[in-house]
């Protein structure tokens, strides 16, 4: 089984290290070179202990498309984007081996919302 977790990250304007995304057009825009990614092979971790680590503990990803294969792990992918548009973002994903998605976003205020 294959499992795949998503942090997604409202741009807070601190010091990161990882990409922005700077949304500022209504089109379909890949992820890829703005990813990164840690893996979970214990498939213990959550939300809580993922906000612990420290950010080298996640891998920048260098492909457009990332193809992770079928393991038995969790993966968990993170994105910083910053919406300059009015309307609403959304995540899709067209990977027919990937069986579970769970989302969670971090707003600027520290706020978690989760989808599933």
């Amino acid at each position: 089984m294959f499992f795949l977790g998503c942090l997604l990250s409202a741009f807070s304007g601190k010091s990161q290290t990882s990409p922005v995304l700077h949304y500022r057009e209504s089109k379909t825009i890949s992820l890829g070179s703005y990813l990164q990614f840690y893996e979970d092979k214990s498939r213990l971790f959550g939300i809580e202990q993922l906000q612990k680590l420290p950010s080298k503990a996640f891998q920048k990803n260098t492909k457009t498309a990332p193809n992770f294969g079928v393991r038995n792990s969790k993966v968990w992918l993170k994105v910083s984007v910053e919406n300059h548009t009015t309307g609403s973002l959304y995540l899709l994903c067209d990977e027919e081996n990937i069986f579970r998605i769970e989302v969670y976003v971090i707003d600027q205020k520290g706020a978690i919302r989760y989808y599933k």
